[in-house]
């Protein structure tokens, strides 16, 4: 049961990252970009990622994933495959500028997503630095870095639950930029989504629509600068195929390199 739930939480994680879409969605799902970034643009073909690194794990396998595809011109442009199954996915862990360590994403071949590549053996922690590097003959060279948010953590360790409301502060760390608060109690989960706030711990509040379970209990995914500015881009369902550079953070290509932290906790 508690690794079906996991499993589910990993899809819903997946299901942010890929579902936020503007009034202009119908548009970029059809064609990719708007016509104003081809012409304000030029175009270069080139790989194109979403890199999520992550501590967490399932029976001690990685939930860290990069997504590999090819961004081609969504006009005037003959029919082609987006998949790479072929790159080369190297991460690096850097400490002082240097590389202290190396880590190879292997193509893996049983996932829904075609182009996804893991890690064989990763276990990244908290404040840990990678770079990425990605090749594929014939493109050019993507790098991109980030550091591993801290674990969110709860003020005083303090959960209140008066009526319906379910209530604590997230306390601030400069590591995280966003969270997504999911409150599991009854059928359904409740996901509030919130920045940081500059000036102190994040506050949350949470309405409940039934009473509270018992064994009701709070994740929190706290998500480093990089994955926070593309969750929460505009027009990112079909992205990190879609040509918008005004919203890539990798040199040498297209998409998101990021990482995220997560807490689990009991709310009784």
């Amino acid at each position: 049961m508690k690794r079906k739930l996991l499993v589910n939480l990993i899809f819903i994680s997946l299901l942010i990252l890929f579902s936020s879409c503007s009034d202009d969605f119908w548009f970029d799902f059809l064609l990719g970009p708007q016509p104003k970034f081809i012409d304000d643009n030029e175009f270069t073909p080139g790989l194109s990622i979403l890199g999520v690194i992550r501590p967490d794990s399932i029976d001690s396998e990685p939930l860290s994933y990069i997504l590999v595809e090819k961004l081609i011109a969504a006009v005037n442009t003959e029919p082609d495959s987006f998949n790479i199954v072929d790159a080369q996915v190297m991460v690096f862990k850097i400490n002082d500028n240097v590389i202290v360590d190396s880590f190879e994403f292997v193509f893996d071949t049983t996932q829904l997503f075609p182009s996804i590549y893991r890690p064989v053996d990763f276990q990244p922690q908290a404040g840990d630095s990678y770079t990425i590097r990605c090749r594929k003959e014939g493109l050019p060279e993507l790098t991109a870095s980030t550091t591993v948010p801290n674990v969110p953590a709860i003020e005083n360790d303090l959960i209140t639950v008066t009526a319906n409301k379910v209530q604590f502060s997230i306390l601030s760390h400069p590591s995280a930029s966003l969270y997504d608060v999911f409150l599991f109690s009854g059928n359904y989960p409740i996901m509030k989504r919130v920045l940081k706030d500059q000036n102190g711990s994040t506050f949350i509040e949470i309405i409940l629509n039934e009473s509270l379970d018992e064994n009701a209990f709070v994740i929190i995914y706290a998500y480093d600068a990089n994955l926070s500015s593309y969750v929460t881009a505009p027009n990112i369902f079909i992205k990190p195929n879609t040509y918008r550079p005004p919203f890539s953070n990798v040199t040498g290509g297209y998409g998101c390199f990021g990482s995220m932290n997560i807490l689990v906790r009991n709310i009784n």
